[in-house]
């Protein structure tokens, strides 16, 4: 998968608020989240279906990005595959964080137990 599909996608995708996003700042966060792994893709024959980038707060939390899904394919089924591909990356993650930034800007992060004890 090259940038500039994954560039694509989110701004066909993602909605108006990511394609106003500094097109300079967007690419090195890609190719960083590319680096560390904590960019999850998932692909079908049309192409790029879904993207999230995560970001790991501590051993046991993981803070989501993005998650960005193409319109033909958005449910929580395609939300929860997201979800189970970046925490089989860190068996030890425990909590997961997001807010719905571009959607409700002012709304405070949701905290939220995803497994364990």
């Amino acid at each position: 998968m090259n940038l500039d599909e994954i560039i694509e996608f989110v701004v066909e995708h993602g909605g108006a608020n990511y394609a106003k996003m500094p097109y300079d700042d967007f690419v090195k966060a890609i190719k960083k989240h590319k680096e560390y792994g904590t960019l999850m893709s998932v692909r079908d024959k049309k192409g790029i279906a879904a993207l999230a980038r995560w970001n790991w707060i501590n051993e046991e939390e993981v803070e989501i990005l993005d998650c960005v899904v193409r319109k033909d394919l958005r449910g929580p089924r395609m939300i929860k595959y997201l979800i189970h591909l970046g925490f089989n990356k860190n068996p030890k993650a425990k909590y997961m964080k997001y807010q719905r930034y571009y959607k409700y800007p002012y709304r405070a992060r949701v905290r939220m137990k995803v497994k364990g004890e």
